[in-house]
């Protein structure tokens, strides 16, 4: 596992989520519920085709609000003007003050506001994981780009993210003093922090955990020399035929993302394919 990328793909992790969401929906009984996604990309493609498959398949009227659109000061609404559940996924500070308002009418809000926020901050993040025993990449200096002038003392290569995760930040690994100097050159001012870089198999895997269920997400790490990267798509075009002995389960479209939902111990897991 590469942990020096741990929980910092928000973007492509909220959308796995979101399209696990739509898959675990029987069970949750979606049928006729109001689902109402808070987001500005309402033609994102996997929101899109996640909007068809709860409103297809599990008859649930779905919504787009773009919090942008939707006043500061939201009136008090009685209990049936909100929808059943809101999706949140936009990361605007705007974003989550409406889900906050909302949970604060006693609405639904996946994920909530509290640690939708927390997930902006790699600091906190850092910290939270730490204080629950959780193993992080050392997560060091806090400040402008610019100032950092010499690798950490695992030396290179090492990793440098925003401190605010958000679209387009910076999440970027340094190899040299050469590269350094040009990401300082180009993020001056950017407010960052250091990460060790631990070296992986090549691929990247992450957990989601909805609504009691667990999902395991295997992925090609951006983070991995090409020829891992190389190995680790061979594999996922193994997994796609069906010839892995471990994993023989038919998947669409390799090396895209692939998701196992996880079951006890001694039952085969089932897959799907996430694409982001």
């Amino acid at each position: 596992m590469n942990t020096a990328d741990t929980a910092d793909t928000a973007d492509s992790a909220g959308s796995a989520g979101t399209a696990d969401f739509a898959d675990t929906a029987d069970s949750a009984g979606t049928a006729g519920q109001r689902v109402c996604f808070l987001t500005d990309k309402p033609d994102h493609p996997l929101l899109a085709a996640t909007a068809a498959l709860l409103a297809d398949r599990h008859h649930a009227h779905v919504e787009f609000t773009d919090p942008a659109a939707v006043p500061e000061s939201v009136p008090e609404s009685a209990p049936d003007a909100l929808a059943d559940v809101y999706l949140l996924k936009s990361h605007t500070p705007r974003a989550i003050r409406l889900a906050r308002a909302l949970e604060r009418r006693g609405a639904r809000v996946v994920n909530s506001a509290a640690s939708t926020e927390l997930c902006q901050d790699r600091v906190r993040m850092a910290e939270t994981a730490l204080a629950a025993g959780l193993p992080f990449p050392v997560t060091r200096t806090v400040a402008p780009l610019s100032r950092i002038t010499a690798p950490p003392p695992s030396g290179y290569p090492f990793i440098v993210k925003s401190r605010a995760n958000r679209r387009g930040d910076v999440v970027a690994r340094v190899d040299d003093a050469a590269g350094l100097r040009e990401l300082a050159r180009r993020w001056p001012d950017e407010l960052v922090v250091v990460q060790d870089f631990t070296p992986g198999d090549g691929w990247d895997h992450k957990l989601w955990v909805i609504a009691g269920q667990v999902f395991a997400g295997l992925r090609p790490s951006p983070w991995e020399p090409r020829t891992a990267r190389t190995a680790a798509a061979r594999t996922a075009r193994k997994l796609s035929r069906g010839t892995s002995p471990r994993h023989p389960h038919h998947l669409r479209r390799p090396p895209a993302p692939t998701i196992w939902r996880c079951r006890r111990a001694g039952s085969s897991p089932s897959t799907s394919t996430a694409w982001t």
